[in-house]
């Protein structure tokens, strides 16, 4: 046997020599082989998909003389303008006395997935797809697509698009897929049903004789059982080469209630598919906040409804494959709100008086001890909340004790004569904060 080779590197031409001393040569074009004036054909050119087979040909070699014994030919079509996606619409085959017939013809969804071929019998075959487009869950022979469009209307399984999409099919659509045999008496149905990231689980053929198939946490096939869940074969594995599943979480330890909490787990071992679920909870057990999803978090306390005190951060990470889990903890403490001024305002009024206003944000009420230096030929006038205190002349380090509110409160020092006028009002304790 020998082989030649187009300037793509594609085999186009095999030569076999048989038994009776003549030669068999089969001679395949491509679409880097030909220059087309078809659209399709000039578009998977442009495309750079060269090694789309257009045709074939095999022919006899005795001597001088070559015989054409048979060839075939496909055309293609494009199922999305769209895309750059080009699938086989027609399977055409010649012999010679018979001349060109069409032995197959195709339709595709716009994802590539086949959804109907009809054979040279005039036979036609639809196939439906979900998962994502990725897994073939039903095949009903002597049925159009347009025949399996309408029953699937008919029984509520939505349209084959909206099943192609479906990332995964509920036991409710699978009800319903093996309800559209009644509506085409005619026809076969062979369903699937898939376990995904593993493999299938269930094979209905048309008899219903189901197969089902189960498999370990590493996704390997361990049995093989008829409908009735009676074993048929068995399967064992003597090696583990999958390291087992493992977490670490790195997180803030120490934060106050209106601070984010970033936390990060990262999971290694097991298939490399997980889903991460986020919880935490007080260190006497009495309450559990459910956090969200995902890798990472970023919770702020005060949002999520926590208070000052010691909690647990837990995140357990499962396998999709195996549904194994690993659960990792993280110590927090969360302290009460910062103590601190915000939002602070100047202004003037017409009397040359000016006041500096600012706003003190308590998560509960608490006692907070000031500190006042001031020196003014007038007045300067202190409030905090509802209490209000004038004072003249110089003073250093006036120790000023009150009860803050919970939330909001407004602190401000007005001066009489702002212009030579000065104070200054700082914080120095405030009960655990």
């Amino acid at each position: 046997m020998s082989y030649e080779y187009n300037p793509a590197g594609l085999p186009y031409r095999t030569a076999t020599s048989t038994s009776t001393g003549d030669t068999l040569v089969t001679v395949d074009t491509y679409v880097a082989d030909t220059v087309s004036n078809d659209p399709v054909i000039a578009d998977m050119a442009s495309n750079h998909m060269l090694g789309k087979l257009l045709a074939s040909e095999t022919h006899r070699l005795d001597g001088s003389t070559d015989n054409l014994l048979s060839a075939t030919r496909l055309t293609y079509y494009k199922p999305d303008a769209d895309k750059r996606l080009t699938c086989p619409s027609m399977k055409e085959e010649f012999t010679p006395g018979q001349g060109w017939k069409t032995v197959e013809s195709y339709l595709f969804d716009t994802m590539g997935n086949l959804v109907e071929v009809t054979d040279e019998g005039q036979l036609t075959s639809s196939y439906l797809w979900s998962y994502g487009n990725r897994h073939l869950v039903s095949t009903l022979r002597n049925a159009t697509m347009a025949q399996t469009t309408s029953a699937m209307a008919t029984v509520g399984l939505g349209t084959p698009g909206q099943l192609a999409g479906t990332a995964s099919v509920s036991a409710e659509d699978y009800r319903h897929l093996g309800q559209l045999g009644i509506h085409l008496p005619a026809s076969l149905q062979d369903s699937w049903q898939y376990k995904p990231l593993v493999g299938m689980t269930v094979s209905t053929p048309p008899n219903h004789s189901s197969g089902i198939y189960h498999y370990d946490g590493y996704g390997r096939l361990t049995e093989m059982c008829d409908g009735m869940g009676n074993v048929r074969q068995e399967q064992e594995y003597n090696i583990v080469t999958v390291s087992p599943l493992s977490s670490v979480m790195h997180c803030d330890t120490m934060l106050s209630v209106e601070d984010t909490i970033h936390a990060t787990t990262t999971a290694t071992g097991g298939s490399g598919f997980y889903d991460f679920s986020w919880h935490i909870s007080n260190t006497s057990g009495g309450m559990t906040h459910t956090l969200g999803e995902g890798q990472s978090q970023a919770i702020i306390p005060l949002s999520a409804g926590l208070s000052q005190g010691s909690y647990i951060l837990t995140c357990v990470v499962t396998d999709r494959m195996t549904a194994e889990t690993s659960v990792t903890h993280h110590h927090v403490s969360i302290r009460p709100m910062r103590i601190q001024f915000s939002n602070v305002t100047t202004s003037d009024d017409f009397s040359g008086n000016r006041t500096v206003a600012a706003t003190i944000i308590s998560d509960e009420s608490v006692e907070v001890t000031f500190n006042l230096s001031y020196v003014t030929t007038g007045q300067c006038v202190l409030r905090i909340g509802g209490f209000s205190q004038n004072y003249t002349g110089h003073a250093e380090d006036v120790a000023i004790v009150r009860q803050l509110a919970q939330g909001a409160n407004t602190v401000s020092i007005t001066l009489t004569d702002s212009a030579i006028a000065q104070a200054q009002l700082t914080i120095t304790q405030a009960g655990e904060h």
